[in-house]
């Protein structure tokens, strides 16, 4: 299982902290791909969800808790020392969820969350939340955001594969909302493109809400998908506010 789940072997052996890192909607692990090997003594695992990339041909998972159960499992083995999450766009809640989770289900503490291109998750649900109802619907909210996913409008074999993956991360997210009474308890980063067409800067500071511990945020040059041009610097970065 834990194969499925992260499926680059490792590049620096032997890490001092493991930084397990979540794509965006349709996404996968692919993303990261480039982050292993950036840091001394970090080690990065780009995780691969159920329907998502290598792992295509299974069935995704329709609600977020189930996937931050399914993920606590397979990362348990690894939990053996000191970890943070990352998370990008709907990767941040998954990332916000995953944490809540390893700690209460496994006693595990993370040493840091870093979220990117999203706000927190709201407190309530949604009354009547707004689904993507079609195919045609998620190519225009795609479009949207730009970037790489936006160029997938052109390839019409690969994108009727990923539309629906994309439609179900979406509105996965827009049904889910953070039912926790407690704050973390460790400090939380947040990173946003200075031209993202969804989040205006100041929404990202809302994060600080959601930590007894220490908040931070930096905005780099981009639109939502800033982080495609930003490596080595971000990870860099992360391990830093790690050392």
């Amino acid at each position: 299982m834990t194969a499925l789940w992260f499926p680059f072997p490792e590049v620096t052996t032997d890490p001092e902290i493991r930084v397990f890192c979540f794509a965006h909607a349709g996404g996968n692990a692919s993303l990261f791909r480039d982050w292993r090997g950036t840091a001394d003594l970090v080690e990065f695992y780009p995780v691969q969800l159920p329907g998502h990339g290598s792992r295509l041909g299974e069935p995704p998972l329709t609600r977020l808790q189930d996937l931050v159960d399914a993920f606590a499992e397979a990362a348990s083995p690894l939990l053996d020392r000191p970890f943070a999450l990352f998370g990008h766009s709907f990767g941040a809640w998954l990332a916000y969820a995953a944490a809540q989770q390893v700690r209460t289900e496994y006693g595990q503490r993370p040493r840091h969350l870093f979220v990117s291109g999203n706000i927190p998750p709201k407190k309530t649900p949604a009354a009547t939340p707004s689904l993507l109802q079609s195919d045609a619907e998620a190519e225009d909210y795609i479009r949207k955001l730009g970037g790489t996913s936006a160029d997938l409008i052109n390839h019409t074999d690969l994108l009727s594969l990923l539309i629906p993956v994309f439609r179900n991360d979406i509105n996965l997210l827009r049904v889910y909302h953070d039912d926790s009474t407690e704050k973390l308890d460790f400090p939380i980063t947040a990173y946003l493109g200075d031209s993202d067409p969804l989040h205006p800067e100041n929404s990202i500071k809302n994060w600080a809400n959601y930590t007894n511990s220490n908040f931070d945020y930096h905005i780099f040059p981009g639109d939502h998908f800033y982080l495609e041009n930003s490596t080595p610097e971000l990870p860099l970065m992360v391990a830093s506010s790690l050392a």
